[in-house]
């Protein structure tokens, strides 16, 4: 009977091996011990690290049997941005536990608890404590402070964060991001840990997702919301005034400068230009990565108003229809909605 099995760490650590990875640890056999063994690795990427933290966190929660990490030491960027310490490996720093800077954001988890907590100790709404998060992932993502482009990646991305705390039931929301001045190529990751995009639209009767790839092309319509109805309800100080908008606006500026990955439940979709590739999923919640490529940003600066007119021009086709077909909705989508 084996009583131990060694478990090699990928040796780059990006989305694809990071998936694999966590595949890979759902097929072990239960076991006395593990050891998690990082002697080959040598590069892991913040979207992969989400990913990976948890998958391992699942596992130890699934096998209940200790596990031993191995050879890790050398490990310093994924020590520093809290890798470690954010699957329960007492080693680096603690998740937040640096400040970051316009080249990098350390991974963070943050509760709904403690998102709350903040926002009644500063006696400020949810959402303008998501909107600091939020300006420090768009300083990242469009390596600017201010700006149109800026200013509209920072209310999609608080929409997107403020929806976990208000929507999803996840208890938990983790984001990391990273810049890389050589490659010209940056990367914001977010990840949550709640019902699923599907679960949460189907609470709206004119939207009828039957599986988690249908729910993601309809969530990446401008206005979609859970709530029939609600995305004209909530007026907020943003350009981008209506709920529901987040995923569309962040989604179409990195199609256009970058890639965007979308996914939830067993399914996942990349976007990339007009180029819509389907994925293979297999973890919890809504996971999010966002790729810019630098040299491209300064071209989406004058391409705001047409994302702004293919918004209103679908809000005004969809009213009144009965429900949306995600298969119309996935050609739309590639035709730019126009």
């Amino acid at each position: 009977m084996i009583r131990s099995i060694r478990i090699n760490f990928p040796k780059n650590l990006t989305t694809t091996s990071a998936l694999k990875f966590g595949e890979d640890l759902r097929s072990l056999p239960l076991v006395e011990h593990y050891e998690l063994d990082f002697t080959e690795s040598n590069w892991i990427e913040p979207f992969s690290a989400l990913i990976a933290s948890s998958e391992i966190t699942r596992f130890k929660y699934r096998v209940n049997t200790p596990i031993k990490v191995l050879n890790h030491q050398h490990m310093s960027y994924a020590a520093h941005i809290g890798f470690f310490q954010s699957f329960g490996l007492v080693f680096g720093n603690s998740p937040g536990g640096v400040a970051g800077s316009m080249a990098y954001h350390p991974i963070q988890i943050l509760t709904s608890e403690s998102i709350q907590s903040e926002a009644n100790s500063l006696d400020l709404p949810v959402g303008e404590i998501m909107e600091r998060h939020a300006d420090r992932l768009a300083k990242v993502l469009c390596q600017a402070d201010s700006g149109n482009v800026h200013d509209t990646l920072q209310y999609s991305m608080r929409e997107i964060m403020r929806n976990v705390v208000e929507h999803s039931g996840a208890d938990r929301i983790a984001f990391c991001a990273q810049y890389w001045p050589t490659k010209e190529r940056v990367e914001v990751g977010v990840m949550d840990w709640g019902v699923g995009i599907k679960r949460g639209l189907q609470q709206n009767p004119k939207l009828k997702p039957e599986s988690d790839g249908d729910a993601i092309k309809l969530a990446l319509m401008p206005g979609i919301s859970g709530k029939a109805g609600s995305a004209n309800q909530r007026l907020t100080d943003s350009r981008w005034r209506n709920s529901g908008y987040g995923l569309y606006m962040t989604s179409r500026l990195c199609r256009s400068g970058g890639t965007f990955l979308l996914a939830s439940g067993n399914s996942g979709v990349m976007l990339s230009g007009q180029d819509m590739a389907p994925m293979n999923w297999g973890l919890e919640g809504t996971s999010i990565r966002m790729q810019m490529n630098v040299s491209n940003l300064p071209k989406l600066k004058g391409e705001l108003d047409r994302f702004s007119a293919e918004a209103h021009n679908f809000r005004q086709k969809s009213r009144g229809v009965e429900y949306l077909d995600p298969s119309a909705v996935s050609k739309a989508l590639l035709k730019d909605l126009i």
